[in-house]
């Protein structure tokens, strides 16, 4: 599903943990603050495999669906 002509949105500062990994043409899940969103990269220098359980900072939402970011220590400075 192509989410490109959604228009983004960006959240405050959030955390997510991963739910289900993100696949090439798939959307994964994370789930934020106890609710399951789907989940798609940010941008395509993002696309590392994110493990299940990898915390993630939410950079933006299209939709119903949240673009994740591998989490840093520069999100807690």
């Amino acid at each position: 599903m192509s989410i490109s002509n959604i228009p983004v949105e960006r959240p405050q500062l959030l955390i997510g943990t991963m739910e289900r990994t993100i696949q090439k043409h798939l959307r994964g899940r994370v789930r934020v603050n106890g609710v399951s969103w789907f989940a798609a990269y940010h941008a395509p220098a993002h696309d590392r495999r994110l493990k299940v359980g990898d915390k993630v900072k939410i950079c933006a939402r299209q939709g119903n669906t949240f673009l994740v970011c591998p989490l840093t220590e520069q999100v807690f400075n």
